[in-house]
């Protein structure tokens, strides 16, 4: 399929965050390394690099570009200080991938199927390799009716619910009851061993309640792929279920991070016999179509990822990703946007007036784990809380607001 590479939009950034880029490439040609060399000839602020690098989660790439490309040129103290950064993550990598191994042949042991993401089966799935991106915890993909018994093996296993349930716990039985149905909103449990070394998200559904994502364990089971994670088959989705899910991913978080973006560029250099035709249909069908393009078009627009001409043409015939990409591109590295701002990108992202509503009702209805738990309530005032919502969260987003007036 031919395909066409349009130059990415020309926003003047300053010298480290131009290098942060162009290290995060996935093709690094001659053009892509003689810019790099260049750039490190410049007056580089390397604590700055290095902490927005941390920020967006891509010091392993930045080590391997640069030590690649140009170790000579770097100050000694910043290479090494890059290089111990890079291994200590790899190993951090391994350790927690070691975890998911046991964690999955004990659910296999009980006949509970799983399905992994993110994590260590991401960076194995888009990379090809453990080293180069960063992850703290494992998410696992259950079917809803295999949770009770999830959360049991875990528990077995030394995990605990974080701190929140167990304060809960502590309060009238009602209150665990209203944090359990707060979870079942999230369609996910968070656990932390209780050494503290390794969180595990237990999830049976990809988002909450708010951000509607209907795509069924069944369907995604239908169709995994088994990639080999440490020489051991471990089930993943497929390259274009993980694609949507990607650009869901980084919607819902309002791609606030670097590392988001370069998952997808990562992911179409590695599958380049993705389905597009069955992608594009999917994302119609399920309502995704503007986050598919948004994560498309930033990984297109900042890290040069060369798109099939077809779809490059029926994401920029949406003119509101278009306008979106443009926005978030040209404030990528800026401070992130406030609260209320980050609610209007959410509702601007959805391309039907329904999901718009499901956002909104929820957004403005839905009681949150930290009002079900800040203010215990007998059974007869429970209604209170769904007022308390509302008003709760526009004195959150006039304190945004002014916080954001503030610093510009």
């Amino acid at each position: 399929m031919q395909a066409i590479d349009i130059k990415p939009a020309p926003i003047a950034y300053r010298p480290e965050v131009e290098l942060l880029l162009f290290c995060t490439r996935t093709n690094l040609d001659s053009p892509t390394s003689e810019r790099i060399e260049k750039l490190v000839k410049q007056d580089i602020d390397w604590e700055y690099l290095l902490h927005m690098a941390a920020y967006h989660e891509v010091t392993p790439f930045l080590y391997q570009s640069l030590n690649k490309i140009c170790p000579k040129l770097l100050p000694q103290t910043i290479l090494k200080e890059l290089s111990q950064r890079f291994y200590s993550n790899f190993a951090y990598n391994l350790f927690l991938t070691q975890e998911l191994h046991k964690i999955l042949e004990l659910f296999t042991a009980h006949d509970i199927r799983a399905i992994p993401f993110k994590g260590p089966i991401l960076a194995i799935s888009a990379y090809n390799t453990l080293a180069l991106r960063q992850f703290r915890d494992l998410d696992i993909l259950v079917q809803e009716g295999d949770v009770p018994l999830a959360t049991k093996l875990l528990v077995s296993q030394g995990y605990r619910l974080p701190s929140q349930l167990a304060e809960i716990q502590e309060k009238p039985y009602l209150q665990y009851e209203q944090f359990l149905e707060s979870s079942s909103y999230q369609r996910c449990y968070d656990f932390i061993r209780n050494d503290e070394q390794i969180a595990v998200e237990l999830h049976w559904g990809l988002t909450g309640k708010n951000f509607f994502y209907p795509v069924e364990f069944q369907d995604l089971w239908s169709r995994i792929q088994f990639v080999s994670v440490e020489n051991i088959a471990v089930p993943s989705f497929s390259s274009e279920d993980l694609l949507l899910y990607l650009c869901v991913h980084g919607s819902r978080h309002c791609w606030e991070e670097l590392k988001w973006i370069c998952d997808i560029a990562e992911l179409l250099h590695t599958h380049q016999g993705v389905d597009w035709k069955w992608v594009l249909e999917q994302s119609r069908v399920l309502g995704l179509e503007r986050m598919l393009g948004l994560g498309l078009l930033l990984a297109h627009e900042m890290l040069g990822t060369i798109l099939p001409e077809n779809v490059l043409h029926s994401i920029q015939a949406d003119r509101t990703a278009r306008v979106l990409a443009q926005k978030l591109h040209e404030r990528f590295f800026d401070s992130p946007p406030a609260e209320f701002e980050k609610h209007f990108l959410l509702i601007q992202a959805r391309e039907r007036l329904l999901d718009k509503a499901l956002y909104l009702r929820h957004l403005l209805f839905t009681p949150s784990e930290q009002e079900w738990a800040v203010l215990p309530l007998p059974q007869l005032l429970v209604f209170f809380y769904y007022l308390l919502r509302p008003t709760n969260l526009i004195f959150h987003l006039i304190l945004s607001g002014r916080a954001k007036l503030n610093t510009t």
